[in-house]
C-alpha cells in the first residue's frame, strides 16, 4: 500500500465512528510506519490501543471533548495498564561460536564476481548482509534432539508434537507449533573462503575435479581483528576469545502454554546446546556448528531464572537450580 492508501485506512473507518484524529497524528503514524514488512498488524496494534475501553458506539457532538480526541500526546504517552495475562516461557541465550557456523545459502554475496560454492546464511540489515541464524534452522535441530530424547526416555512423541507442530497429509490434520523461535542475528565474526575436496568413499581418494569452496563464518573477539584474520586468509589462530565472555549469537525463544515436563523438555535442549553437544547448521561431521553458553535467561510468570558461565565454570544460584531440577523431574515422571 502507498502513503495515501494508508491514510485512506486510517481515516475513513474512523470517520463512519465520528472519531476525530489529531491534526498531523495521520502523518506520524504512517511516517513511523516506514517500509518494513509487517508494517499493517503494527498499524491496527497502534490503532487498537489508541483507542481502548473507548465507548465509540454512540456518536459524539459535533464539538469533541479534548478527551476525546487521538492526539500524539496519547501516542507518545501510550502505556499498559493491564498486566499480561498471557502463560509463556521466554528463553534468551546467548552462545560464543566454538567452531564455524555454515547454515548453506545459495545467496551471491559477491557483486561481479564468482562466489563460493556454498556461502552461509546472510539477511540484510541496514541495506547491508549480515549472518543470521534462521528460526527454522534452529527448530528443526531442536526437534531432531527432542525427537532422540523422547525416544531414549520411551516417552509419548505426542509430547514433540504438541510443541513443534505436525502435519499429516494422509488424514489433512495439522497443528500449529507453540515453540516461537526468532532469527539471530550472529555478530563479531569475519567470513574466510575455504577450499576442500570431495572424498570417494570406496578408494579413500580425492574426486577427479571435485574441487568446492565454502564461506562459513568464523568467531572474533572484536571487529578490529578482522584483519589480522584476513591477512592469516584461512588460517586462524586461536585466541583467548573462547574464554572470554563475548557472545555472538543470541538465541529468543518464546513457548506459549507451558506446562512443566514441557519446560524440563527445553532445559534440556538448552543444556545440549550450551554444552556444544547439539551442533546448529550444516556439516558438523567436521566440527563445525558447535556453540558455547556464556549467559541464559528463563523468564515464566513471575519466576526469573539466570544461568552463566565465567573460566568455564557454571554460575547458578542454590534456589534456580532446585527449582529448574524440578521440571527435569516432572518431564521424567509426567510427560506421557
Amino acid at each position: 500500500m502507498n502513503r495515501e492508501e494508508l491514510r485512506r485506512s486510517v481515516e475513513k473507518p474512523a470517520q463512519k465512528m465520528k472519531v476525530v484524529f489529531e491534526e498531523g497524528l495521520t502523518d506520524t503514524l504512517i511516517r513511523d510506519l516506514g517500509n518494513e514488512s509487517g508494517r499493517l498488524p503494527l498499524l491496527e496494534f497502534t490503532l487498537a490501543w489508541l483507542t481502548f475501553e473507548r465507548p465509540w458506539g454512540k456518536p459524539y457532538a459535533t464539538k469533541l471533548p479534548s478527551d476525546k480526541l487521538l492526539s500524539n500526546t496519547h501516542l507518545q504517552k501510550l502505556k499498559v495498564d493491564k498486566p499480561d495475562k498471557r502463560d509463556r516461557l521466554f528463553i534468551t541465550a546467548k552462545f560464543q561460536l566454538a567452531s564455524p557456523l555454515l547454515i548453506r545459502s545459495g545467496q551471491d554475496l559477491i557483486q561481479n564476481k564468482c562466489s563460493p560454492d556454498v556461502v552461509h546464511l546472510h539477511s540484510y540489515r541496514k541495506d547491508k548482509p549480515e549472518p543470521v541464524v534462521s528460526g527454522t534452522s534452529l527448530a528443526g535441530v531442536l526437534w531432531h534432539r527432542a525427537e532422540r530424547i523422547v525416544n531414549t526416555l520411551d516417552k509419548n512423541l505426542q509430547i514433540v508434537y504438541d510443541l513443534f507442530g505436525f502435519v499429516k497429509e494422509e488424514s489433512k490434520q495439522a497443528k500449529a507449533s507453540r515453540l516461537v523461535i526468532h532469527e539471530s542475528l550472529i555478530e563479531n565474526t569475519v567470513d574466510i573462503v575455504q577450499s576442500r575436496i570431495a572424498i570417494d568413499r570406496f578408494t579413500g581418494g580425492a574426486y577427479n575435479g571435485a574441487l568446492f569452496q565454502e564461506q562459513p563464518v568464523f568467531s572474533i573477539s572484536k571487529k578490529e581483528d578482522s584483519q589480522k584474520i584476513n591477512k592469516v586468509k584461512g588460517k586462524l589462530k586461536k585466541s583467548s576469545n573462547t574464554s572470554s565472555n563475548t557472545a555472538h549469537i543470541k538465541l529468543e525463544l518464546e513457548l506459549r502454554q507451558p506446562k512443566g515436563y514441557e519446560i524440563g523438555l527445553l532445559l534440556l535442549l538448552l543444556k545440549d546446546l550450551w554444552t556444544g553437544d547439539l551442533p546448529i547448521g550444516g556439516t558438523s561431521s567436521i566440527g563445525r556448528g558447535r556453540l558455547q553458553g556464556v549467559e541464559a535467561t528463563i523468564v515464566w510468570q513471575q519466576h526469573k531464572w539466570v544461568i552463566s558461565e565465567e573460566n568455564r565454570k557454571l554460575l547458578i544460584s542454590k534456589q534456580d537450580k532446585d527449582e529448574m531440577e524440578e521440571f527435569f523431574k516432572k518431564f521424567l515422571e509426567q510427560a506421557p
